[in-house]
């Protein structure tokens, strides 16, 4: 279970920092990184921004549960004599919302998937691998 959770965050995570709108200052930059990169056409790169917008409209919801949960969960593991029914249970809907994350990334990545040409998702793969692995050393490993 615990590979499992963390290969779900990993997804998770560089499916948030790539597509979402997270990183406001380098939003444009982002944009302009996939046009570049994969080389889209107009029509290309309308429906990709389209994709992204839909896609962060339903993956804000489920992180707004995963804050709520895990805020419960560590308020639940602050008291004196924590309520393990309860930890299972937050435990158990979290995981919930981590699958249903998951299923929104593997919907977008095959809607993506449908508007690139095959050398452009290639591009598209190796790009997220790359700028994914260097996010996660930096911010969860504080690698520089």
């Amino acid at each position: 279970m615990y590979k499992t959770e963390i290969i779900i965050v990993l997804l998770v995570g560089m499916f948030f920092y790539v597509f979402s709108e997270g990183n406001k200052n380098c939003q444009n930059c982002q944009k302009e990184n996939f046009k570049t990169i994969l080389n889209l056409s107009p029509q290309q790169e309308e429906e990709f921004i389209r994709l992204k917008k839909i896609s962060f409209s339903k993956d804000s919801v489920y992180f707004a549960q995963l804050k709520n949960l895990r805020e419960k969960l560590l308020y639940e593991s602050y008291k004196e004599n924590p309520d393990i029914e309860k930890v299972e249970e937050l435990s158990s809907e979290i995981g919930k919302v981590h699958s249903a994350l998951s299923i929104c990334l593997l919907a977008n990545i095959q809607e993506t998937k449908k508007i690139l040409t095959s050398s452009q998702f290639e591009k598209f793969i190796e790009y997220r691998k790359n700028k994914t692995y260097k996010d996660f050393e930096q911010k969860t490993l504080n690698i520089k």
